[in-house]
């Protein structure tokens, strides 16, 4: 918590990392990564351990390829990335691949974030195939990439009150897994909101506003 987290010849490799072994080894459970001003890593927070209950809140995070990644799928029960600022990713500002737990199903929270990001892959990306996703509440923008803004796939996904823009055709690309388990209400994007790769139903069009 408040520390001031930079490499002595950057770009250094990781800022804060949670190890698999080390977590194992102490026992722990649960994570709070909170205040911290991250800048010039390849990733700023990595995230290895499998760990039940993990927040990332109110880092300020710059000048990094990757905000924070979970490039191995992890096993976590609850995963919360909210009120962070995320500027100046080359590659994106959050890539998170999550499975569930033994004792239960993963939930992933990402809300009130600031990001941009400027790469050929999307800005932001949650895959969590065994669990649900909350993403409110964010501002993000995205470009030199054709590819969405924020592409998260997931059992649920609850997605709300974001502004995300950027220079691809799509901003939000949704991949529910029941393809009727999501709600969309009150995005305002550059692009269009897609739906497992198509047009959303007619009838949440008018709840998200496309900019001009």
């Amino acid at each position: 918590i408040h520390n001031d987290i930079q490499p002595y010849k950057p770009p250094g490799a990781r800022g804060v990392v949670l190890v698999e072994g080390l977590a194992g080894s102490l026992g722990l459970v649960s994570c709070l990564i909170q205040g911290n001003p991250i800048r010039g890593f390849k990733v700023g927070v990595w995230l290895e351990a499998a760990l039940a209950s993990t927040t990332i809140n109110g880092n300020q995070i710059e000048q990094c390829g990757f905000g924070v990644m979970a490039r191995k799928p992890i096993a976590v029960r609850e995963l919360a990335i909210d009120c962070n600022q995320l500027t100046r990713m080359a590659e994106a500002a959050v890539l998170v691949h999550s499975m569930a737990g033994n004792d239960s199903l993963a939930r992933v929270s990402l809300r009130g974030n600031q990001f941009d990001a400027a790469s050929e892959q999307p800005g932001t990306q949650v895959s969590c195939r065994s669990g649900d996703i909350v993403f409110t509440d964010n501002h993000g923008h995205h470009q030199r990439s054709p590819k969405p803004g924020v592409v998260h796939t997931g059992r649920s996904l609850i997605v709300a009150s974001n502004r995300i823009t950027g220079d691809a055709p799509s901003s939000i690309e949704l991949q529910p897994l029941n393809k009727d388990a999501y709600t969309l209400v009150g995005n305002i994007t550059s692009g269009a909101i897609t739906h497992n790769g198509g047009a959303l139903l007619p009838k949440w069009v008018p709840l998200n506003p496309i900019l001009p």
